[in-house]
C-alpha cells in the first residue's frame, strides 16, 4: 500500500510539532471532526475498519502502516493510538523508550496495572490539573519497554481492543 507523505514524514523522523500531547497529536486536538481533522492534518482521514457502535478508526489517506490511527466516535476524533517508532509524545516517549522513561518523564503521575494480555503493564498518566481531568496517556508495556501507547479522551483510552 502507497504510503502517504505525512506518514513517512513521521516514521522517518517526526517534525518536532508533531508530538503527541494529552489534548491533541500534532495538529489534530481532540473533539474535531474528521473532516477538521483531515484540514488541519492537509490530508484526508479514511476509515480503515468499519464502523461499529459509532467507532472507527482512520488513518492518513487510509494507510494502515503511518504508525498511528485516529480513533473516532460518531465522527468525532477521540484519541490516537501509536503502535510505531517515530511518534513520540512532547515529553519525549515513544514506542521502543525504556518504561523507565515513562516514570521519569511523568513523576508521581503514572499509575500503572497489569497488561491484560501479556506480561507486561499498562502505565497511565493521570493529570493533576483539573482541566485535563477527562484526558489520559496509556503506554504498553512490556519486556519493560514500551511497545504502543494511545492518547485521548479517557473514555476512549482505556479501551484496550480500540473500539471495544
Amino acid at each position: 500500500m502507497r504510503r502517504s507523505l505525512l506518514a513517512l514524514a513521521l516514521l522517518s523522523a517526526a517534525p518536532p510539532d508533531w508530538a503527541v500531547h494529552l489534548r491533541r497529536a500534532g495538529p489534530v486536538a481532540y473533539g474535531m471532526t474528521i473532516s477538521e481533522a483531515s484540514r488541519a492534518l492537509g490530508t484526508p482521514l479514511v476509515r480503515v475498519e468499519d464502523v461499529r457502535n459509532g467507532c472507527a478508526h482512520v488513518a492518513p489517506d487510509g494507510d494502515r502502516d503511518a504508525g498511528y490511527l485516529f480513533m473516532t466516535q460518531d465522527g468525532v476524533v477521540v484519541r490516537v493510538s501509536v503502535d510505531a517508532p517515530g511518534v513520540r509524545t512532547r515529553s519525549g516517549v515513544g514506542v521502543g523508550s525504556p518504561a523507565g522513561d515513562v516514570y521519569r518523564a511523568y513523576p508521581g503521575r503514572i499509575e500503572a496495572s497489569p497488561h491484560p494480555y501479556v506480561d507486561g503493564e499498562a502505565l497511565t498518566f493521570v493529570p493533576r490539573d483539573a482541566a485535563d481531568r477527562d484526558f489520559r496517556l496509556v503506554f504498553e508495556t512490556w519486556a519493560d519497554t514500551v511497545r504502543a501507547y494511545r492518547a485521548g479522551f479517557e473514555t476512549a483510552t482505556v479501551l484496550v481492543e480500540g473500539c471495544s
